[in-house]
Parts: C-alpha cells; sequence; structure tokens
C-alpha cells in the first residue's frame, strides 16, 4: 500500500524516523568530542569538537543498527527452528 492512499500506513514511517532520532542522540551523547585521533589532529580539516562528536554519533548510530540487524537475523533464526519443530 501506498502512503498517499493509506495515510495510517505513514505511522509506522513516522516511527522509524522517530527511532532513528533517538539512536542518532544516543549516539551523540555517548561520543567523545575529541579532535586528535590516532596521534593525527583533525582541526586541519576544519574539524571541531562539535563536528567530532556529530561524526562520532552517527558512527555510534551505525553500530547499533548493526547490531539490532544482527539480533533480529538471529531471532529470525530461532523463530523458523522452533517453527519447524514445534
Amino acid at each position: 500500500m501506498s502512503i498517499a492512499t493509506d495515510p495510517k500506513s505513514a505511522i509506522v514511517v513516522v516511527i522509524a524516523l522517530a527511532g532513528l532520532v533517538v539512536l542518532y542522540f544516543i549516539g551523540v551523547s555517548l561520543a567523545d568530542s575529541e579532535v586528535i585521533i590516532a596521534g593525527r589532529d583533525m582541526s586541519k580539516f576544519n574539524v571541531d569538537a562539535l563536528i567530532s562528536q556529530r561524526i562520532g554519533g552517527v558512527l555510534n548510530m551505525t553500530y547499533y543498527m548493526f547490531g539490532i540487524a544482527i539480533v533480529a537475523i538471529v531471532v529470525d533464526f530461532i523463530q523458523r527452528i522452533v517453527k519447524t519443530f514445534g
């Protein structure tokens, strides 16, 4: 179904976007604002503490989504085993 023909299905999209925003803010809150990475000063690339923290937040969000995907795959695998033998 299309969102244009069924506006109630837009709720799922809004919930998914809200989840991504929450993951981003969790990632930013846990990110480090260090500008020196692996002994290299990133300020020569115009990376300040705020930009460094936002980049770290996006990286953390990516790690969280990867972890959630792995958990979803494992849960699906277990459900299929239980459905087959149960």
